[in-house]
C-alpha cells in the first residue's frame, strides 16, 4: 500500500516544473516523506487524496483556459466578439504566471476562433492569473492600473482559482480605489474555484486549519508569542469543497505538516516571521494553508514542508519569483 501511494503521488505531480528540474520519481517522494518521524503512511494517503483535487497539471490548466475563452456565462453570448474588443493586461509585478497565461489564452483564442480583427476601441480590459491566494498581487497590479486607466473603463479579472478572504478584500479595496479615483470603472471578477479560508468559516475551511491538540508543547511554544489566541478549527468537516477524505485524515495531515513546518522554521533561520509553518502570510496565524500547486510552481502560501529547501528536502522545489 505504501509503495502504491508513493507511486501515485509521483504520477500525479509528474509534470511539475517539467524541463526545469528532474521529473519527480517514487524515490523522490519517499525521500521527502521519510523526514516525518510519525504517521508517514497516513501523510501519503491523505496528501495523495488532496493533490488529486488541488494539483493543477498542464493538461487541466489548458482545459480550464479553453473553457474560459469560450465561456458565454462570463464573456457574453458572442465570445469571439468579446475577444475582438478586449485587451489583455500584461502588468503583473513579479513572477511569470501571467505572461505564460496570456500566451496560452492567445493561442487558445486563435485555435478556437481563428485570427480575430481587433476593434479600434477597447471595450473590456482583462486581467488574468492562474490562482489568487492573499489577493495582494491583484490589489497592487490593478491599483496601479486604475491610476492610468481611461476615465471610463470595464475590467474583467479572471483566475482559475481564488481564496475567499483575498477575493473579498480585493473587491472591497478596489471598489474604494475606483471611487477615490473619480473614474467610471466597473470591475468584475470570475473564478472557477473559490476555496473557503475566511476566519469566520474556519470550521468548514478548504485550507489547512488544525484542531488544537491538548498537551502539544511544540505548538504551544510556537504560538506563545502571538498577540492573539489562535483560532483553532472545531469539528471534523472536510471543508466546503470536500478536498479532504475524512475529518480524521485531514487532522493528521494538518498536524504533521504543522510540526514539520515548526521544525523547518527552527532549522532555516533565514525565514522571516511571515514564513509561517503552514505557508506565507502577513497575518499572525499558523500559516496560509493552501494546498494548490500548479505544474509551473508551488506557492509560498503552501506549507513549508512541501517546498522549503536545505536542510529540508522539498517535495516541490520552488522557483523563486
Amino acid at each position: 500500500m505504501r509503495d502504491q501511494l508513493i507511486a501515485s503521488i509521483a504520477t500525479r505531480i509528474a509534470d511539475y516544473r517539467r524541463g526545469e528540474i528532474a521529473a519527480p520519481t517514487p524515490e523522490h517522494v519517499e525521500r521527502w516523506v521519510n523526514q516525518f518521524p510519525n504517521q508517514q503512511d497516513e501523510i501519503l494517503a491523505e496528501l495523495d487524496h488532496v493533490l488529486g483535487r488541488t494539483y493543477i497539471t498542464e493538461t487541466s490548466f489548458r482545459a480550464w483556459i479553453a473553457h474560459f475563452v469560450a465561456d458565454a456565462n462570463i464573456l457574453g453570448p458572442a465570445p469571439a466578439d468579446f475577444w475582438a474588443g478586449a485587451q489583455l493586461l500584461a502588468n503583473q509585478g513579479g513572477g511569470g504566471s501571467q505572461r505564460h497565461l496570456i500566451q496560452v489564452i492567445r493561442e487558445t483564442i486563435n485555435a478556437t476562433f481563428g485570427q480575430l480583427q481587433p476593434r479600434a476601441q477597447v471595450a473590456t480590459y482583462v486581467y488574468v492569473d492562474d490562482v489568487s491566494y492573499s489577493g495582494n498581487r491583484i490589489l497592487n497590479d490593478i491599483g496601479n492600473w486604475i491610476n492610468v486607466a481611461p476615465a471610463n473603463a470595464s475590467l474583467l479579472i479572471f483566475t482559475i482559482g481564488a481564496h475567499a478572504y483575498g477575493k473579498w478584500r480585493v473587491e472591497r479595496d478596489l471598489g474604494d480605489a475606483v471611487r477615490a479615483s473619480g473614474k467610471n470603472i466597473t470591475i468584475r471578477w470570475y473564478s472557477y474555484v473559490t476555496l473557503e479560508d475566511r476566519r469566520a468559516h474556519t470550521d468548514v475551511s478548504d485550507v489547512l486549519r488544525p484542531v488544537q491538540v491538548a498537551g502539544d508543547q511544540t505548538v504551544a511554544n510556537y504560538v506563545q508569542t502571538f498577540a492573539r489566541p489562535v483560532v483553532w478549527r472545531l469539528g471534523t468537516s472536510v471543508g466546503v469543497g470536500e478536498l479532504f477524505s475524512s475529518g480524521n485524515a485531514r487532522s493528521i495531515l494538518e498536524q504533521q505538516l504543522l510540526h514539520a513546518g515548526i521544525r523547518i522554521k527552527n532549522m532555516c533561520q533565514f525565514f522571516g516571521k511571515n514564513h509561517r509553518p503552514l505557508g506565507y502570510t502577513n497575518l499572525e496565524t499558523l500559516g496560509f494553508g493552501s494546498t494548490i500547486v500548479t505544474y509551473r510552481n508551488c506557492p509560498n502560501n503552501a506549507p513549508l514542508a512541501l517546498w522549503a529547501g536545505a536542510p529540508w528536502y522539498p517535495l516541490f522545489p520552488r522557483r523563486i519569483n
